[in-house]
């Protein structure tokens, strides 16, 4: 590929992500409107769900084709993206209240998941057991989601318009799920292509392009929300979409992978004496930055400012790490 060519696709599918998330945010937006449920339970189901498909399938992909490191990096990988950057500068921009039976559900849920991990960390080895145990909370995360839906208030923002859902949102909802993942491959395919071609070290590629890339989504579904001020439908989805990362994805892979899902990665930092960089950097990294969003939420019911800070030093700090270890 040329660099002009991979600079045009490049801007083209930044273009497709930038009006593919705005449908998209704008159809979450009315079915919110339309059905009553709060905008944290639109983000939380639909939007992460729709999100977070791209990696369900190249994780499961990469899983049964015996690259089975994938199968918890790539998760773990999104979720400290989607935490300490996405989630860092919905935080930073629009500070607020969180509190309520979502967000709390949602929570307890995710620490539970990492519980899950952590133990099945002692190993090395998440096996098919342990994957079923994330998985039952998994289906714990959609039977509360649709009860909450089914009870909860209606939304704060405006008074719900009750009724069927036009077929022109459901093609909104469609049409802009299409375009940010259609966009972000384009993204993700051209800056790799552009990153060769100028020469860039393939380790770095994949700390910047390719760490961001698969968790464009997210990205865009957010920093659309922030520009119409829709917190809730941005907490909402990264919550969503980190949780179906810590359960739903490795739950399968589990079951996939022969005799369980290997939390595994050998690397060494600033020197030191190689050891499991899975189990004692990055599941310890993800666990933190979702402590730093999760504990002031429980205990203040908001979220501050500092909290987006810091999870955006952390993020930086993480990818230095990486870069230079």
């Amino acid at each position: 590929m040329s660099f002009s060519l991979a600079l045009f696709l490049l801007l083209i599918g930044l273009v497709i992500i930038i009006k593919g998330g705005d449908l998209f945010v704008d159809a979450a937006i009315e079915l919110a409107y339309i059905t009553g449920i709060p905008k944290i339970l639109i983000g939380a189901t639909l939007v992460s769900v729709a999100t977070v498909l791209p990696e369900v399938l190249v994780s499961t992909m990469a899983v049964a084709q015996g690259a089975s490191d994938m199968g918890i990096g790539t998760n773990l990988g999104s979720v400290i993206c989607n935490t300490g950057l996405i989630l860092g500068i919905s935080i930073f921009f629009l500070p607020q209240r969180v509190g309520g039976a979502s967000f709390t559900s949602k929570s307890l849920l995710i620490l539970a998941a990492f519980a899950v991990l952590l133990f099945g960390s002692r190993d090395a080895l998440l096996s098919p057991f342990e994957g079923s145990v994330l998985f039952l909370l998994f289906s714990i995360y959609i039977i509360t989601s649709i009860r909450e839906a089914k009870y909860a208030p209606m939304d704060d923002a405006a008074p719900a318009k009750r009724g069927k859902i036009p077929l022109a949102c459901i093609v909104k909802f469609i049409i802009g799920s299409l375009g940010i993942i259609i966009g972000a491959r384009l993204l993700v395919n051209s800056g790799v292509a552009i990153a060769n071609i100028l020469g860039v070290p393939e380790r770095i590629i994949g700390l910047t392009v390719l760490a961001i890339g698969t968790s464009l989504p997210e990205l865009v579904t957010t920093l659309t929300a922030i520009t119409k001020k829709e917190f809730h439908l941005s907490i909402g989805n990264i919550l969503g979409a980190n949780l179906m990362n810590l359960v739903l994805i490795p739950a399968l892979c589990s079951w996939i992978a022969p005799g369980g899902l290997p939390m595994f990665s050998m690397g060494s930092i600033l020197g030191s004496a190689p050891f499991n960089t899975t189990v004692f950097f990055d599941l310890p990294m993800a666990f933190l930055l979702s402590l730093i969003v999760i504990l002031p939420g429980l205990a203040r019911e908001r979220v501050f400012r500092w909290q987006g800070v810091l999870l955006l030093l952390l993020y930086v700090f993480y990818l230095l790490i990486l870069a230079f270890g």
